[in-house]
């Protein structure tokens, strides 16, 4: 909705392949799996029986080396993940061939047994039985599609019931229903509803302006209240208006699984009420100043745990305070501060989350996201995405004009309702008054 000189941007034509989607979207760590890539310029490729926007889509089947488990961490950030997707476990894949490699297309970590969906199973005479745990790779295919599925469970039983549909870069809004099956006095069955879910639930902060990360995707601890049948049904709120072969889903039913994952972007100092700090920003570093790192965290199946968060590989006069996000809670504030002798640096840094999880000591590595640019709308989030590192710049020519510091290094205490006073320094440099 504007326009000028600062308003740049690319068109790119070209032979090379283009992959749409990917299906099955996920698959075993470790494995190598066969996948069917949608598209256009496949080498090889034969016409299938989806359509976007009017035209054809080409199918090819291929195998592929999924990474191993301790690389699941690691998303890779040649795609564009947006910053709402930043939770998630995938890998970047490229086709290639003679005319160049294709763009990157995500694929998840499968770490349930997986089947496929079935059609046809609209109605709950038709659902799919499935036995748990497990994953469902589906598609929100045709339009106003239903997907059931149909499983067993003795009453106790705890499962978390995850749908991914967005984080996989789906044009979808999932929802989930839970149902229990009984049967009347002439033994026909009856569907009970026990939940429905239409958002992940408290697993991600938001973000606000500075790096938006609420989705779509419905999670639901289910705890079955009697030993029976049970019907989970999906399918997507816009599957009405839309016919998108690219709303693929994966449907987990899998044992609780506390876990967390965590996104580290930069804050930029502003002076604007409407739009605090959502400008594009790098972290600049003067001597004798500081600046703030925001972190985001990914709980998951119901996580609470307290989480600290470390810096690591900084350069020498720049030092950072551990920083923790308190039990319940989905974020923090990371501040590096630099010594009046910092010298001129650049490069990058990590971090690192800690948490115990059952016990152990769980470590996290920190992802990093970076806002793409300013909204254009007050009081609405900006775009932003995942980036591939953290990078801080040491300006060791320049001072900070102020710096305020808490004068002791201490844990203060008060009652509720109570007041407390905690000394500050400010430190004025140049001709800052």
């Amino acid at each position: 909705y504007g326009g000028g000189n600062e308003y740049g941007y690319r068109l790119l034509l070209d032979p090379r392949p283009h992959v749409d989607f990917v299906f099955p979207p996920a698959g075993q760590p470790g494995s190598k799996s066969k996948f069917t890539l949608y598209g256009r310029n496949l080498p090889g490729g034969k016409a299938s029986d989806f359509k976007i926007d009017g035209r054809p889509l080409q199918a090819l089947d291929v195998t592929i080396a999924v990474p191993a488990e301790n690389e699941a961490q690691d998303l890779d950030c040649a795609t564009f993940v947006k910053s709402t997707e930043t939770g998630m476990d995938a890998f970047a894949y490229r086709l290639t061939s003679s005319q160049g490699a294709s763009n990157p297309v995500l694929i998840g970590f499968a770490r349930q047994k997986s089947v496929v969906e079935q059609e046809p199973n609209n109605k709950p005479a038709e659902s799919q039985t499935i036995e748990l745990p497990c994953e469902v790779q589906g598609q929100f295919y045709p339009r106003r599609d239903k997907d059931r599925f149909r499983f067993t469970a003795k009453k106790g039983d705890r499962f978390w019931i995850e749908v991914r549909s967005q984080q996989l870069g789906s044009p979808s809004y999932p929802v989930l229903l839970v149902l229990q099956v009984t049967h009347d006095d002439e033994g026909q069955e009856q569907y009970k509803d026990l939940q429905a879910v239409d958002d992940p639930g408290n697993d991600s902060n938001g973000g606000g302006h500075v790096f938006y990360t609420l989705r779509d995707d419905p999670s639901y601890r289910f705890v079955a209240p009697d030993d029976g049948e049970y019907l989970v049904t999906v399918r997507d709120l816009y599957g009405g208006a839309q016919q998108a072969p690219r709303s693929v889903y994966r449907l987990t039913l899998r044992a609780e699984r506390p876990d967390y994952r965590l996104v580290a972007v930069p804050r930029a100092p502003s002076n604007d009420p409407r739009a605090p700090a959502a400008d594009v920003w790098s972290l600049a570093l003067r001597r004798g100043g500081a600046v703030l790192v925001e972190v985001y965290a990914f709980r998951r199946d119901g996580f609470e745990g307290a989480i600290e968060i470390t810096a690591q590989d900084l350069p020498q006069g720049v030092t950072a305070a551990p920083a923790v996000i308190g039990p319940g809670q989905n974020s923090t504030t990371l501040i590096l501060t630099a010594d009046d002798k910092a010298a001129t640096w650049a490069g990058h840094f990590r971090l690192q989350g800690k948490s115990q999880i059952d016990g152990k000591e769980v470590t996290r590595p920190v992802r990093s996201g970076t806002t793409v640019f300013k909204p254009t709308v007050n009081n609405s989030p900006g775009p932003a995405r995942l980036s591939r590192n953290l990078g801080l710049a040491v300006l060791g020519d320049e001072d900070a004009p102020f710096l305020v510091r808490v004068e002791q290094d201490k844990v203060f205490e008060t009652a509720r309702g109570g007041k407390i006073k905690i000394p500050l320094q400010a430190v004025r440099r140049g001709e800052f008054k």
